[in-house]
């Protein structure tokens, strides 16, 4: 190969990962509940200085205050966490509801047990396949604040109104 094809095939290289990039709408579907919760402490200017200096994501003031101010956000970030949250929940035998939301001692007592339960009913495949839903929950959804837990709760309820037949 010439030293000219590998400068047009770098070019497009280059071109087509631009094209690639997330635009700063789909970045804060992802990042909406951990944005709504700094907003009870942040301004929307604070939250888009941040986000540009301390990691390099460019997401405007005004973007921010739509969505803050549309609740738009929850429902792009609750269908990421309900297909997982569903799985885990019937697999562990527990209401979506009280599985995603009941911090109450009694409710971790009865998580313990459903683990319990389930690692004696499930297949080790099944199984594994709930502990990993469970690490992906523990990150993308029980580091939330309670209180935020909660403002998502009704979309989770509008979901499953929506997959009944």
């Amino acid at each position: 190969m010439k030293v000219d094809e590998f400068t047009k095939i770098g070019t497009d290289l280059i071109a087509d990962s631009k094209a690639m990039e997330r635009t700063p709408g789909e970045i804060l579907e992802e990042l909406y509940p951990y944005v709504l919760e700094a907003s009870r402490r942040m301004s929307a200017r604070e939250i888009s200085r941040w986000l540009q200096e301390k990691r390099g994501i460019q997401i405007s003031q005004p973007t921010i205050s739509r969505v803050l101010r549309s609740g738009t956000g929850w429902h792009s970030y609750s269908e990421i966490i309900h297909p997982v949250a569903l799985r885990v929940a019937s697999s562990l035998g527990l209401s979506l509801e009280s599985f995603l939301l009941d911090d109450s001692k009694e409710g971790a007592n009865d998580f313990e047990h459903a683990c319990e339960n389930a690692k004696r009913a499930l297949s080790e495949e099944e199984y594994k396949e709930v502990e990993e839903g469970l690490v992906y929950l523990r990150e993308k959804w029980f580091s939330l604040s309670l209180g935020t837990r909660r403002a998502c709760a009704p979309k989770f309820v509008d979901m499953e109104d929506r997959d009944e037949p």
